[in-house]
């Protein structure tokens, strides 16, 4: 039966996944200028449909080929996208890495376990940087790389890529917001961990607070923990453009505007499909945690 449940999961993600893809083509598939016009009292447009269709279905079946082709300057296709794929997926996956880690750490630091004295202070240090918009974060972290490079002190690298140290600053500047977000997840669950019954009895039979808050307050607040990362996932793609940006960094996004500036619309449905894919990959991924962290937590009761 968990078998079925399992597999009718993953059919129906698949086939959100193969809509997304259709979606996304057919839309880049629609020329410029398109348009009704009633004409005779009958609608007509200013480009077949059906032609729509046949351009959609060609790219999306080469796409399932993986026959990507060649952009409009004549690059390959498949390796222009290799190429700002793994820059992107290195961002994205480093960004969500640390922002977990702060995160996880910042939270603990904020709950008050047991103990109420500045709890609104921490509340509040949690909250404020949510609202921050990621252009000024960006722009303060590449402010303060300037500053240091001025000073001869060649830490970060400001704009562009090539180097590990190129990354550091589009890292660091994605995983600041969704690393408080992921504090104030934490900081709740464990406020609410540490008025259970069996930690309350953990405490009175005189077990360090150490134990404790590893042992069994953290074992059982990690899986709301995991269950609000498809929300981080969202909001660091969706930042990745401005980063990126702001960074001169060629990812896919990147990518993605240049291709839209130079009108290469199959290219460009193409790129839009990889970066969404990022978020079923991601997801797909937090499920199998999240099932294997609940699996072994059954097994540790039985």
């Amino acid at each position: 039966m968990l078998g079925q449940r399992t597999i009718r999961k993953i059919l129906s993600k698949v086939l959100v996944l193969f809509a997304f893809t259709y979606i996304s083509i057919f839309i880049f598939s629609i020329p410029y200028g398109y348009s009704w016009e009633i004409i005779d009292g009958r609608f007509v447009s200013t480009y077949p449909l059906y032609m729509i269709f046949k351009r959609c279905n060609s790219t999306f079946i080469s796409l399932l080929e993986l026959n990507l082709g060649y952009n409009i300057k004549g690059k390959a296709l498949n390796k222009v996208l290799f190429t700002s794929f793994m820059r992107t997926a290195l961002l994205l996956s480093s960004s969500i890495v640390l922002a977990f880690v702060l995160g996880v750490f910042k939270g603990i630091s904020d709950s008050n376990r047991g103990n109420k004295n500045n709890v609104f202070a921490k509340i509040l240090i949690s909250v404020i940087p949510i609202s921050i918009p990621d252009v000024l974060i960006a722009a303060i972290m590449q402010s303060f790389a300037i500053w240091l490079n001025q000073r001869d002190i060649h830490i970060f690298k400001v704009a562009g890529a090539g180097t590990l140290a190129h990354s550091f600053l589009p890292i660091i500047s994605l995983s600041i917001l969704p690393a408080f977000y992921i504090a104030r997840i934490t900081s709740l669950e464990v406020n609410d961990c540490y008025k259970k019954a069996y930690v309350l009895t953990a405490l009175g039979k005189g077990c360090s607070s150490k134990r404790v808050l590893w042992n069994h307050v953290m074992r059982n607040a990690i899986k709301s923990i995991i269950e609000g990362l498809p929300n981080i996932t969202s909001m660091i793609i969706s930042n990745t453009l401005i980063v990126e940006y702001m960074f001169s960094y060629p990812g896919l996004t990147t990518l993605l505007m240049d291709h839209i500036a130079i009108a290469d619309r199959r290219s460009s449905a193409i790129i839009i499909v990889f970066i969404g894919s990022f978020y079923f990959i991601l997801n797909g991924l937090y499920r199998c945690i999240s099932t294997l962290f609940n699996r072994s937590n059954r097994r540790e009761a039985v």
